[in-house]
């Protein structure tokens, strides 16, 4: 349904950061152009008043290059849209949802730093994340997978340990998986799979490697360039 409102309205914001959403998962490669189409549109309003993109919709880009494996340029939109973000905040430092994708984006551009293998510049990242949320497992697993790599196995395995103190039921699930097939790799006991069935399950195996994505509000966009519109008239009339 919105593909054929699309082809209708090819201008429609809303239109192309709602279905850029749903293709997230399916389709990368298309929700990166969709996405893409309307940051081109939201730059430039009307009265051509230069608007920069939202946040969540850089972050969201970097989520999908990163998907796309496009390590650089998913690092160059993480590190924009918190830059965005932190100039949004200044003018709203109460707004405890902003303050949150802050921490999102943080986590993936660590994530990113670790696939261009820039481990100790990632766990600055995550100590700092842990620093203001204690409670993000994600963080701990990650720490738990960078020291299993380096095969430090017993400082591994105290990361999970300590995800699964502070996480939530599905991620004390994932952590016990990934501490059974550690301990399995120390000769302890045999790997122990434990599936629950969910995605978020299957990605807890690797410590969450995915990006996360940030819901955009569509019409917030659409509402910041009217206003942006409405703020250009009066100014060209107030000089008239």
């Amino acid at each position: 349904m919105l593909t054929n409102v699309l082809e209708a309205t090819p201008n429609d914001v809303e239109v192309l950061i709602d279905l850029a959403q749903l293709l997230e998962g399916v389709d990368p490669h298309k929700s990166l152009t969709l996405y893409e189409n309307a940051c081109d549109l939201i730059k430039t309003s009307e009265d051509g008043l230069q608007i920069d993109p939202p946040a969540a919709i850089l972050n969201n880009i970097g989520a999908l290059h990163m998907t796309l494996e496009n390590y650089e340029r998913a690092k160059e939109y993480f590190e924009a849209a918190e830059a965005k973000l932190q100039e949004d905040l200044e003018g709203d430092l109460s707004d405890s949802k902003l303050s949150s994708y802050v921490i999102t984006m943080r986590y993936n551009l660590a994530r990113c730093l670790e696939h261009l293998c820039l481990f100790e510049d990632a766990e600055v990242l995550y100590k700092g994340i842990l620093r203001e949320q204690e409670n993000y497992t994600d963080c701990y697993l990650r720490f738990g997978c960078l020291a299993r790599d380096r095969g430090q196995i017993y400082e591994s395995s105290v990361w999970f340990k300590e995800a699964m103190s502070v996480g939530k039921e599905g991620s004390v699930i994932n952590v016990y998986s990934l501490s059974c097939r550690l301990s399995s790799m120390a000769g302890h006991l045999p790997a122990c799979v434990i599936d629950n069935g969910t995605g978020y399950t299957k990605l807890g195996y690797a410590g969450n490697c995915e990006p996360q994505f940030i819901i955009p509000s569509a019409i917030a966009v659409k509402d910041k360039i009217a206003s942006s519109n409405a703020a250009a008239l009066r100014w060209n009339t107030s000089t008239g």
